[in-house]
């Protein structure tokens, strides 16, 4: 179970005063939301001319298959007077372990 960032990437070099900061974070996660259980019974019933003789069993089917857990990103910065971030966008990709991610986060300078 791990989440690992791979990259941060500012949209620009430098910026003046005023401008919108974008950041964009590449990450992955193994960490997986089970599918539910849900447990169930079959019933079984034989039966001839003279008599009838039935029984049921539990059985258990998985609801989904395993998806990514939800993933909260967020950002802080060191100025004097902090940014305030918001996460602009944040999507998670894939159907098996390692998923992908990338979140988009803004900034007023």
């Amino acid at each position: 179970m791990a989440l690992t960032i791979q990259s941060l990437n500012f949209d620009k070099t430098l910026y003046v005063t005023g401008d919108t900061i974008h950041l964009t974070v590449d990450y992955t996660s193994t960490d997986v939301v089970s599918g539910s259980a849900i447990t169930s019974a079959v019933a079984v019933t034989v039966s001839d001319t003279a008599s009838t003789a039935s029984t049921s069993s539990n059985f258990s089917v998985n609801d989904g298959p395993p998806t990514a857990e939800p993933t909260t990103v967020s950002a802080t910065d060191n100025r004097t007077a902090p940014g305030v971030w918001s996460v602009s966008s944040n999507v998670v990709s894939g159907t098996a372990p390692t998923f992908t991610g990338v979140a988009v986060l803004t900034s007023l300078v």
